[in-house]
Parts: structure tokens; sequence; C-alpha cells
């Protein structure tokens, strides 16, 4: 026989558990939609400075599609199959994994704040994006040098700021919906 474990503090957890695929799937389809709601603040930026509105995907796009990094900046305006759509895809598939991978630390970490994590999962994103031009560091500017160039540290972190607020809320909602099926009535 194994001894009885303690009850934990209240927020504490004391084994996390195996990964529950439903976590998983939740995460993906939380940034999934919170890469969405990213590009869709990256758009409206874009309209309200009177730029086109398929430039931030063509934008994403530039890091599959090599030629338009180097093309003049009237070229990202322009609707194509290629980039435009690759870079929604790009988007919404990457957002889709971190969104995956943070639930999976979501049933890991000590405190139960899927929002907190969230928003500081999308801000820590923006700024390993844009990095620092000064001192050269940065992913942005390595894989595509129009992210930093065309959107700059404001634009990413409106853009991290968004995509992280839209998979916390997401991940907390998810989690309220689990522990209230669960009959766990918690805040």
């Amino acid at each position: 026989m194994t001894p009885a474990t303690p009850p934990a503090a209240p927020g504490i957890r004391c084994d996390p558990g195996p990964l529950r695929l439903a976590s998983l799937v939740s995460g993906a389809t939380g940034g999934f939609l919170a890469a969405a709601a990213s590009l869709a603040a990256l758009v409206a930026l874009a309209g309200s400075s009177g730029r086109s509105l398929a430039r931030p995907l063509n934008v994403v796009g530039a890091a599959l599609v090599r030629w338009l990094q180097g093309a003049a900046p009237q070229a990202l305006d322009g609707v194509y199959l290629d980039a435009t759509w690759g870079g929604l895809a790009l988007a919404l598939v990457s957002g889709a994994l971190v969104g995956a991978l943070l639930a999976m630390a979501l049933d890991r970490l000590p405190e139960d704040q899927p929002f907190s994590w969230g928003l500081l999962t999308g801000l820590a994103a923006a700024a390993l994006l844009n990095g620092s031009p000064r001192s050269g560091w940065g992913l942005g500017p390595s894989l595509n040098p129009l992210l930093v160039t065309e959107w700059g540290w404001r634009g990413l972190l409106v853009a991290g700021a968004v995509f992280g607020a839209t998979l916390g809320g997401w991940l907390h909602l998810d989690r309220r919906a689990s522990r209230a099926i669960a009959g766990d009535h918690r805040p």
C-alpha cells in the first residue's frame, strides 16, 4: 500500500497527471484563433495608415516567398497567391503550435494562471521577433527582415499583446469549463 498524499494548498498542484489530449487540442485551437486575431489587428493597423489590407499577410508570407523581401515597397500592397495565402497559413499554423505548446506547459506549471501565461507568451514572442537592432539579436530580422522594418517594435508589440490576450483568455475559459464539468467551482 502506498501512503495517502496529503491535500495540497489551494492553487498548488502536486501531480499534474498525464498529458491531456483535450488540453492539447484546446491550446491549438486557441493559438489558431489568437493568430487570426493578431493578423486582424495588423490588418486594422495597415488599413488605418492607408496601406493595403493584404500588406500584413504579404509581410508574413515573405518568410516563405523570398523574392518579396527584396522587392519594391509598393509590391507588398499586391495580392499574391503564394505570399498572401502563405502568410495566412504560416501565421495560423505557427499560432496553433505555440498554443498547443503553452497548453502542454500549463499542465505542468505550479500556478494555474492561463491568461497571465498567455499574455507573457505573446509579449515574449513579440520581443523575440523584434530583437534588438543595435545588439543584433532577434529571430525576426534573420528569418524575415520585413517584419521589423515594416511593423517596428510597436506593431509587433500590438500583435503580440493581442495574440497573448486572446490565447490566454481562450485557455482560461477552457480551464473554467473543464473545472465546471468536473464539479470544481473555483473561479
